[in-house]
C-alpha cells in the first residue's frame, strides 16, 4: 500500500496537491486504492471524483482547482495547459477573485470555454455565451454552486 501511497502523493503533487480519479487510474491506480487511502486519511475527498492531499485541500483556491480539475478529469493539468483552445478558463466573479481584483465575494465559480460540456452535480450545465470580442465563435460559461 505504501506503493500507492507514494504514487498518489507525487500525482498529486503535480497539480497542487489535486487528482481526479481518472487521472490516478492513468497511472494504474484503482478505485479501491482511493477509497482506502480515504479511509486511512492520507488523502481527502473535495468533491465528485477530486481527491486532495491535506496540503492541497487547505491550499487557496482549492474548491475552484477541484472544479476546474472535474470539467476534464481524465486529463492532467500539465496537459489542459499547452494552450489547448477547448480547455475551461476561470471568469466573472470567480476570475476577479483569483486575481485579487475588487472585493467581489462569488456565490459561485465561473468557467469559459469555446466547447459545449455536459456537468452534473454541484456543476450547472454550461450556457452559452457571446461578448462583442468573438466575432463567429461562441464561448460557454459553467457555473459550479458553491
Amino acid at each position: 500500500m505504501s506503493k500507492f501511497v507514494s504514487e498518489v502523493l507525487d500525482l498529486a503533487a503535480e497539480q497542487n496537491g489535486l487528482l481526479t480519479t481518472q487521472q490516478a487510474q492513468r497511472r494504474g491506480i484503482s478505485r479501491l486504492v482511493l477509497s482506502r487511502l480515504v479511509n486511512q486519511h492520507a488523502i481527502s475527498r473535495l468533491a465528485h471524483g477530486v481527491y486532495a492531499t491535506p496540503e492541497g485541500s487547505m491550499g487557496q483556491h482549492s474548491e475552484l482547482r477541484a472544479a476546474w480539475l472535474s470539467l476534464d478529469p481524465q486529463r492532467f493539468a500539465f496537459e489542459r495547459l499547452e494552450g489547448d483552445p477547448s480547455g475551461f478558463t476561470v471568469t466573472h466573479r470567480s476570475a476577479a477573485e483569483l486575481w485579487g481584483i475588487g472585493q467581489l465575494i462569488p456565490d459561485k465559480i465561473e468557467f469559459v470555454s469555446t466547447v459545449r460540456k455536459r456537468t452534473s452535480g454541484k456543476m450547472s450545465a454550461c450556457d452559452d455565451v457571446r461578448s462583442p470580442a468573438m466575432t463567429s465563435r461562441s464561448s460557454r460559461a459553467c457555473r459550479a454552486q458553491r
